[in-house]
């Protein structure tokens, strides 16, 4: 194999490391977002995402304003916002503080096999009043951006970043290699 050759591989190699590392990332964590809207009054509002970390493992993420220092329970109940199931489906970690996250051994698309809703109570002591409401559906766009609190995008771009660092000075090494003429006899550079 001819050093040009070599040179050539070896840059396939690292864009394909450096796209696979990227695709790695993405199917690690996809999210999907929905709004926290507020009901009775209460003038709680926010959002809450659902990011898939593995295969069949969920992460609920909520975050809120006006919902006190709490505790208030949340559950995932079958249904939606406007026509809600009220016995709960699966019981989330209480808001303590506008914050709530949850670990559940569930997949986004078993979620989204039939319409849900999140529902927060407005403590544990009034189960059945309902202060806020999120609708989660299938037809909300899965994205991959970073959660409340975790690293921001540049961050999880790193491993993509630092593959394409790498294949670029290797082009450039190359062209340079191919580029460089042979010094004629006699002349000095």
């Amino acid at each position: 194999m001819t050093r040009h050759k070599a040179i050539l591989a070896a840059l396939a190699l690292g864009l394909a490391s450096a796209l696979g590392i990227a695709a790695h990332v993405q199917a690690q964590e996809q999210s999907i977002a929905a709004n926290v809207e507020s009901l009775n009054n209460s003038g709680i509002s926010g959002a809450v995402r659902l990011i898939e970390t593995a295969p069949g493992k969920l992460r609920v993420e909520a975050r809120v304003t006006g919902a006190g220092a709490g505790p208030q329970p949340m559950h995932i109940h079958d249904g939606t916002c406007n026509d809600m199931n009220p016995e709960p489906k699966i019981p989330l970690t209480n808001v303590v503080n506008g914050a709530s996250t949850t670990e559940l051994d569930l997949s986004l698309r078993q979620l989204f096999a039939t319409p849900h809703v999140i529902y927060l109570h407005k403590s544990p002591e009034e189960l059945p009043v309902m202060v806020a409401c999120a609708n989660i559906t299938g037809d909300g766009q899965v994205s991959t951006i970073p959660s409340v609190g975790e690293a921001d995008l540049w961050v999880e771009s790193a491993p993509w970043m630092a593959g394409l660092g790498i294949v670029l000075t290797g082009a450039g090494y190359a062209l340079r290699r191919c580029v460089r003429r042979p010094v004629a006899a006699g002349h000095k550079r």
